[in-house]
């Protein structure tokens, strides 16, 4: 099956500027401008149709853009006629702030790490279905109620979650972290997912720790094995 296709790149354009001249008529040190144009690196592209499964979709479109943090919404939009959908990191900070303002206080350690291994094993469960598994308002409130939030704060996710999300459903393997990251001032503490259960944060003499477990025989510091004495 021959592949035919286009492919489009938007490019920024400046004219060139070569330097400064002496103009003789005015006695006088002059910008000298050209007609040429330099065409910069693509800001934004697209291939159509995709090419799937050794053959061509017109059902589908390839995008590209040069900062994929902050995609240009107008050219999937207005340009493909496309409904333009999150990132993976639009929708990792869609889903934090939706965490923050409805769990609010309650927000802790175990909270945290307990909702990420749920949508974990949520998306582990459904990794063979043909569909995309997501997180809606109703899906994120069994789950959140089974980490253990309580139902006054439960009462205002329905609103939270739509002016953050618009009412549209999380890609849940978007939302998953495969480590936690623990920060403090000048502090960075990585745990691995088999290893949180090993952390745990707690008040000692009125002062808030964190406790590592150490008893792991083989303990390396800075690359240098070594023993807690």
């Amino acid at each position: 099956t021959d592949y035919n296709f286009i492919i489009t790149a938007l490019c920024p354009v400046n004219l060139r500027i070569d330097g400064l001249i002496y103009n003789e008529q005015d006695n006088s040190i002059a910008k000298k401008e050209s007609c040429d144009r330099i065409v910069e690196l693509p800001s934004d592209g697209f291939l159509f149709p995709l090419f799937n499964d050794r053959a061509p979709d017109i059902n589908g479109v390839l995008y590209y853009t040069k900062n994929a943090k902050k995609p240009n919404t107008s050219v999937v939009e207005e340009l493909l006629g496309c409904e333009f959908s999150m990132t993976c990191q639009n929708e990792k900070e869609t889903f934090k702030d939706i965490l923050t303002n409805v769990v609010g206080d309650e927000l802790d350690y175990d909270l945290i790490t307990t909702v990420n291994d749920k949508i974990s094993t949520f998306v582990d469960q459904n990794a063979h279905e043909t569909e995309i598994p997501t997180i809606d308002e109703h899906k994120l409130s069994s789950i959140l109620w089974e980490a253990g939030v309580s139902q006054d704060k439960l009462e205002n996710l329905p609103k939270v979650f739509d002016a953050a999300a618009g009412g549209k459903p999380l890609t849940a393997v978007n939302l998953v972290e495969k480590r936690t990251v623990v920060s403090a001032p000048s502090i960075t503490v990585n745990i691995g997912k088999d290893a949180v259960d090993k952390v745990k944060t707690q008040v000692i003499d009125g002062r808030k720790c964190l406790i590592i477990n150490l008893d792991d025989p083989e303990i390396e510091i800075n690359g240098l094995e070594t023993t807690i004495k």
